[in-house]
């Protein structure tokens, strides 16, 4: 028995304008023009084959124009859905929200510059974020920016993806960066 089922996931792309505590006074803003990148990084992702259609051969197979990750699923299974054409997908639909202003203390993050082309990054401890974005698990603890953003729609059944410009996470020291 074969399935033909499109599925469409809602993606909240939350930009997350991160500052260093007011130390260096260098704020990375996914939603401004970054003369490293040639536009902003928030511009890239949604123009990106993440959320946009191209076409693709998979392991020598044409599973069509589609987003990216569609199209890998759809080769992963091709054998099982090649008989259904065109009708099994599972694509993203993305819808931008306001953007997030986010302080980075001056004991969990740091600010460096790039050896090879002089731009500037910005270095953030992944468990400071993890409490941050996700709240403490204490029940008389803040719950975290995830909670504070519930009336923007986030929540169980959407994909919230904080669209960070050139900040990396790292655990425990800052240079042995960084979390993939």
């Amino acid at each position: 028995m074969r399935f033909a089922i499109a599925t469409l996931l809602s993606v909240l792309a939350l930009p997350a304008q991160t500052n260093r505590g007011g130390v260096t006074g260098t704020v990375f803003d996914p939603t401004a023009y970054d003369s490293c990148l040639g536009d902003s990084v928030l511009n890239l992702v949604l123009h990106s084959p993440i959320f946009n259609n191209a076409d693709y051969v998979m392991n020598g197979v044409d599973v069509g124009s589609s987003q990216y990750l569609d199209a890998f699923q759809r080769g992963n299974f091709w054998n099982a859905i090649s008989a259904t054409g065109d009708s099994y997908h599972t694509k993203l639909s993305v819808n931008v929200l306001p953007a997030q202003s986010l302080t980075v203390p001056y004991l969990y993050g740091g600010t460096n510059l790039n050896f090879y082309n002089g731009c500037a990054y910005g270095l953030m401890d992944g468990n400071w974020w993890d409490s941050t974005a996700f709240g403490d698990p204490s029940p008389d603890l803040a719950r975290g920016l995830i909670t504070q953003l519930a009336p923007q729609g986030v929540g169980p059944n959407t994909l919230p993806l904080f669209v960070f410009d050139s900040v990396f996470e790292y655990i425990g020291r800052y240079f042995e960066c960084c979390v993939l």
